[in-house]
């Protein structure tokens, strides 16, 4: 579970990096035994950036 968390947050912060005036965050957590990634500050006019990310990972 960590390491394709590693990968979707990696893949998510590559397309939002800093200092280019989004402040993303992104925290793994275990809830019940599952992992669940959470976004934060994600603007809705850059929501296609968050959507290429994580299709980039469907077919790793």
């Amino acid at each position: 579970m960590r390491k394709r968390a590693e990968q979707y947050s990696n893949a998510v912060l590559a397309r939002f990096p800093k200092g280019k005036g989004t402040r993303v965050k992104l925290a793994v957590r275990n809830d019940k035994s599952t992992g669940v990634l959470d976004f934060k500050g994600i603007p809705v006019d850059q929501m296609n950036l968050l959507l290429e990310a994580l299709k980039s990972q469907q077919s790793t």
